[in-house]
């Protein structure tokens, strides 16, 4: 399929975020040795939760909710939200990465077709990544929780409604269903998926021939 050559793209290099380690209630009854391990674990868990600068190359949001859970984006980290074009005829490509940089959930939203609908995919659109339609696109979210480290959930049905597209700007909402990796295809087990997204960006980056058009 013409989408396998792009699946590179879907993978991300995603930083665990850790989370500090409960108050004991009982605090109180802590031996000074036990009350020094436990100051000591918390700077540890602090030391590796990822640093970054603010340098204002990104603004905007996103706010999904997945399964009943919410997904809403605290601090849009710099250098992980940007937008890529590759243009090559039809099988182009305009792809945006948003990722959070306190709680390291990342959301990915890539568009495929020809170049000229991957210059411009506003309005509404109903066909997904696994579609098959020449023009489609695809949504995910890759939770930066431990127990969903490993996990993406990807819509798979449903619409998008593209209301800006332009080089640095992005704004969409959408609403459907999703899956996880080994229902995508099949479309079993899905789940309700939506939110909204806005992105202003200075990272962007255009590959191939048409990129000074």
């Amino acid at each position: 399929m013409k989408m396998i050559k792009f699946l590179p793209l879907l993978i991300i290099s995603l930083l665990i975020s850790c989370e500090s380690a409960p108050v004991d209630q009982n605090n109180e009854d802590q031996t000074p040795e036990e009350k020094t391990e436990q100051t000591s674990e918390k700077k540890e868990k602090e030391k590796s939760k990822p640093q970054f600068e603010d340098d204002d190359r990104v603004s905007g949001f996103y706010d999904l909710t997945v399964n009943d859970k919410s997904y809403k984006s605290e601090q849009l980290w710099d250098d992980y939200c940007d937008m890529t074009y590759m243009y090559k005829d039809q099988e182009s490509m305009l792809s945006m990465r948003f990722k959070d940089a306190d709680k390291n959930d990342a959301l990915l939203i890539v568009f495929y077709g020809d170049e000229e609908f991957v210059k411009d995919p506003t309005g509404t659109l109903q066909d997904f990544m696994f579609s098959g339609a020449d023009n489609r696109v695809n949504i995910q979210l890759i939770p930066g929780d431990k127990e969903s480290k490993h996990m993406s959930l990807t819509m798979v049905e449903g619409s998008i409604e593209v209301t800006e597209c332009s080089k640095g700007k992005f704004e969409a909402t959408f609403k459907g269903k999703g899956a996880e990796p080994g229902d995508v295809v099949t479309k079993k087990n899905l789940f309700p998926m939506e939110g909204s997204v806005e992105l202003t960006t200075t990272n962007v980056t255009e590959l191939g021939k048409d990129k000074d058009s």
